[in-house]
């Protein structure tokens, strides 16, 4: 087939591929980040006969010159959304994507200096960026099916933590309040000697600008009415997905375990949805927390290219 790549902008890509886009090719979405870190977004089509048959989105930054792709951070996954797929057999399915990724992964080597991309998980299929000399990490996150969700069915230690006394002093609330946010999270950050990004003024307007397009909740636990804990999540409305986004917690939501609490009403009151990310499994310790909540471990891959291609 004779294949060809094109970049498009998200004005240019019309309205009926826009509306076949997922959640993380969402150009609202995408433009969110872009402007939080000064980057241009765009598209690779890979179209055939005219026909657009793939898209996938890029972060480019350049430097004299030299162009990048990057992975912004909290933009946890990078989707190839295929488009003339329908009744196709799964051998031909399956060796139709492979002949897309080894055309994206032969363009992306030859047109950029570096790259970093997180792949989404439903892209499993990596040996074109293999067979390109791309580096290859696998990574990992915890993922949970909500609609049948039951406290019970947790592990003994989890339901104990969550029938303790604090049950019944701790409220969880569904608010936007970004003061609360700020606030909580200047706490955790102080007393983990962790860096302050995540509460600088555009980190700030850039949860603010995805609240208001409708992305973004926040959930917090207080006691007293005191806020001692908060989750941001990302929410799918389309395809009922919810994301860890995020989270805050001072000393005493730490000691009342307040983030379980959040989770565990998140997960109550949103049966609605099919399934919960909490957007990654990679550092040991939060990982083991995730893990209580009987996740489902998946795997998602990091492509990298980091020594300069000579044509």
């Amino acid at each position: 087939m004779d294949y060809k790549i094109v970049k498009l902008n998200s004005t240019d890509i019309g309205k009926e591929t826009e509306s076949r886009l997922s959640f993380w090719g969402n150009p609202l979405l995408l433009e969110s980040f872009a402007k939080r870190d000064e980057l241009n977004f765009y598209y690779l089509v890979v179209s055939n006969n005219e026909k657009m048959v793939a898209i996938m989105p890029v972060f480019e930054r350049r430097k004299f010159g030299i162009k990048y792709i990057v992975q912004p951070y909290e933009y946890y996954y990078t989707p190839i959304d295929f488009l003339l797929l329908e009744n196709q057999s799964f051998y031909k399915t399956q060796n139709h994507q492979l002949e897309i990724y080894k055309i994206l992964a032969s363009y992306l080597k030859k047109e950029f200096y570096k790259i970093n991309i997180h792949f989404d998980m439903s892209i499993q299929d990596i040996r074109a960026f293999k067979w390109s000399k791309f580096d290859i990490e696998p990574l990992y996150t915890y993922v949970k099916s909500i609609q049948d969700y039951d406290s019970d069915t947790l592990p003994r230690e989890t339901k104990r933590n969550l029938n303790n006394k604090a049950k019944k002093e701790l409220q969880i609330k569904n608010i936007w309040d970004l003061e609360i946010y700020k606030s909580l999270s200047e706490n955790m950050l102080n007393r983990i000697n962790r860096s302050h990004r995540q509460i600088q003024p555009n980190f700030i307007r850039f949860l603010d600008d995805l609240h208001k397009k409708g992305f973004c909740e926040m959930y917090v636990a207080l006691k007293d009415e005191l806020s001692i804990a908060c989750n941001i999540l990302l929410k799918d409305k389309e395809k009922f997905l919810m994301y860890a986004f995020p989270y805050a917690v001072n000393e005493i939501g730490k000691e009342y375990r307040a983030n379980s609490f959040c989770f565990d009403h998140i997960f109550s009151c949103h049966k609605e949805y099919n399934q919960f990310d909490f957007s990654g499994a990679n550092i040991e310790n939060i990982a083991y927390f995730k893990s209580q909540f009987n996740c489902e471990l998946v795997s998602y891959y990091r492509v990298s290219k980091k020594i300069f291609n000579i044509k």
